[in-house]
């Protein structure tokens, strides 16, 4: 089945479910072509759901379309099941979540539960998402308790993700194999002043990357954690082949059996930190730093090593 809005048309819903059977499409297209959520941004008391909860992947392949200047506005979204996609593409195409209840909430998971997998999101050709959360905490995730495999790409010159809330890239209970991908000179941005980006909280093999001339991921408030929760394994920050990362500090593998995270600069990657970063802790060995090129670099004020951990360089800045 497909839902288009188109032209100009517009749409006032509640609740807005792509769901239960599988490869449903809704397709919002064209300048002035909007799709609203009927009490945002005055209550935020409805949500876009993508794929039924716990369904088993039995609505697999379910999709939200942004295209040609057509607008998504939402109080939270969720992809709850598995295949789902969402995609916003071309310049003026915007999706915006607006979470302003005063309390703690999430504004988008990108796969939620165990049973919620292979869920992407899109966002090329000067697309734009933003997750902003005005009041209160929210919580934007990339993979959450227990999902795996699910991705967000931020792709092409003037594509941006914005981020008005603490970004998790792997979220409790082993949440594994998520990723954000940042390429060709696409944009990432972080505003948030407590936690700032996580990757593998509480999940293994998760995995952020920046690459490409222009791509820019940045945090104006928190910090980079990889790893940084109990046992949280093999999670890995990547930025290379002249791509950006800016944060305030970067912390590796800093809580108790946390293992194996890294930091991979490479290529002519640069990573600018404003204030001092650690890598590993008294209980946490194996986790690393990778530096190689003669054009990548990781610039940083101070840095703290742990015995059993370590920084490789090679023909770096």
């Amino acid at each position: 089945s497909t839902l288009s809005i188109l032209d100009g048309g517009q749409m006032s819903v509640t609740y807005l479910r792509i769901a239960y059977t599988p490869s449903n499409t809704v397709l919002v297209s064209g300048p002035g072509s909007l799709l609203r959520q009927a009490y945002v941004p005055d209550l935020t008391d409805g949500s876009i759901t993508i794929g039924g909860y716990n369904m088993t992947g039995y609505d697999y392949g379910n999709r939200l379309i942004v295209s040609n200047g057509g607008a998504v506005v939402a109080g939270e979204a969720n992809f709850n099941s598995a295949g789902g996609t969402a995609i916003v593409t071309g310049p003026g195409s915007v999706w915006s979540n607006l979470y302003v209840i005063n309390s703690s909430g999430f504004l988008l998971y990108v796969g939620y539960g165990t049973n919620s997998f292979e869920n992407v999101i899109l966002i090329s050709n000067g697309g734009r998402l933003d997750n902003n959360c005005s009041v209160g905490y929210g919580t934007t995730a990339i993979g959450a308790y227990g999902a795996s495999n699910n991705a967000m790409i931020v792709t092409d010159s003037g594509s941006v993700f914005r981020v008005t809330s603490d970004l998790h890239v792997g979220y409790v209970n082993n949440a594994c194999y998520n990723s954000l991908t940042i390429s060709n000179g696409g944009t990432a941005i972080v505003n948030w002043w407590y936690s700032g980006l996580n990757i593998g909280n509480g999940g293994n093999y998760n995995a952020v990357t920046v690459t490409g001339n222009g791509s820019v991921l940045t945090n104006n408030g928190g910090s980079f954690y990889v790893g940084a929760v109990t046992n949280s394994c093999y999670n890995q920050l990547i930025v290379s082949n002249s791509g950006t990362a800016y944060c305030p500090a970067l912390f590796i593998g800093t809580n108790a059996a946390c293992r194996s995270n890294g930091l991979i600069v490479v290529d002519g990657g640069r990573v600018l930190e404003t204030g001092a970063g650690t890598i590993g802790s008294l209980a946490a060995t194996g986790n690393y730093a990778t530096v190689t090129g003669p054009t990548s670099l990781w610039s940083i004020p101070a840095l703290t090593v742990y015995g059993g951990n370590a920084v490789n360089t090679a023909d770096s800045g």
